[in-house]
């Protein structure tokens, strides 16, 4: 087998999202979203039907003073259809691969992979169900699994080394799902960082998501401001969301958090604002651990609002955001 890559694994990974960027950008949704949250952050007068103009008062720019929901000491995002638009709305795993058949075969054949590419993947999807069954009899409520050992437990790819499984894997994700940064990315990120808000992600991801914002930034995670501790992934952790798991994890990093300047520093979910897409998966499993919410509904793929849900059907997310640099009027001085 010969795929003629060459270069360290990390920047393979990172060269491989960005050849398969597709022209994503962000869809129009056909609803208005400010009922499902207390606020609404979009760079216009923030008023709800609870609140008049005189209610808010008037900054000097023109702009309502946003209402908070309580002080922001910490920011913390998803990432599929938050952060990075996703062609599929989430992450891919499980999703319908039938429109890119030739350019999944051609994958195959250069990984020496003989097998068709829609009996491969539903081997792949039914070993994830196998795993997940597996995983739930232990007593995880929403199990994530660890996509590299599912490819490698296939028959047909055991002949490729770890390496190769990892490249795989990545180029399968990009092909399948592409990904692009949502606009106002770095602008919402360069805006907490200069406010000393230390950033965090709670993200269902694969080992490959890091590296798509070195491919679309040129930075990593912890270049753009992301605190070590307050990255929690889900293949990392076993939990996928809406798992409360995850964010009673990230409740324990912020509790005894390290941050440059101050020290040991210990902030309450209360003080922290959470940012996603799901109304189920970010903003109802956020709330149940204490932190504040904001719902992202800045992309049709990805908006995801679960009022058919029971757990959705009455919530209301603190702020519903409908462009990510918007965040920035909460740490305006």
């Amino acid at each position: 087998m010969n795929t003629g890559k060459t270069g360290s694994n990390q920047q393979l990974i990172s060269q491989i999202f960005l050849e398969e960027q597709e022209d994503l950008r962000p869809r129009k949704l056909r609803e208005n979203p400010s009922h499902l949250g207390r606020y609404t952050l979009d760079g216009r007068p923030v008023l709800t039907s609870q609140y008049t103009a005189e209610d808010l008062g008037t900054s000097s720019d023109g702009l309502s003073p946003v209402p908070p929901a309580g002080p922001v000491d910490a920011l913390v995002f998803d990432i599929y259809g938050t952060l990075m638009i996703s062609a599929s709305g989430d992450i891919s795993l499980g999703e319908d691969t039938s429109s890119r058949e030739s350019r999944l075969m051609k994958l195959l054949d250069e990984y020496d992979i003989d097998m068709e590419p829609s009996r491969l993947i539903g081997q792949m999807k039914d070993r994830i169900i196998r795993v997940h069954r597996e995983m739930q009899a232990q007593g995880v409520d929403y199990p994530e699994v660890e996509i590299r050992s599912i490819w490698a437990s296939l028959e047909a790819m055991e002949h490729l080394g770890e390496e190769d499984i990892s490249l795989f894997a990545a180029e399968y994700e990009a092909l399948v799902n592409p990904v692009a940064p949502m606009p106002g990315l770095e602008k919402v990120l360069n805006c907490a960082r200069a406010a000393g808000i230390p950033m965090g992600i709670v993200s269902n991801a694969q080992f490959y998501t890091p590296a798509m914002f070195r491919a679309f930034t040129g930075k990593s995670l912890l270049q753009l401001g992301f605190h070590p501790d307050l990255m929690i992934f889900s293949y990392q952790e076993g939990f996928g969301k809406p798992s409360t798991v995850l964010y009673k994890r990230l409740a324990e990093r912020l509790e005894r958090l390290q941050h440059p300047g101050h020290g040991m520093r210990s902030i309450p979910p209360a003080r922290c604002l959470y940012v996603g897409n799901d109304m189920l998966k970010d903003v109802w499993a956020a709330a149940q651990c204490g932190f504040q919410t904001a719902l992202f509904a800045g992309d049709a793929r990805s908006y995801r609002p679960r009022q058919e849900d029971v757990r959705c059907s009455s919530l209301q997310a603190d702020y519903v955001v409908s462009k990510l640099e918007d965040i920035c009027l909460l740490f305006r001085s």
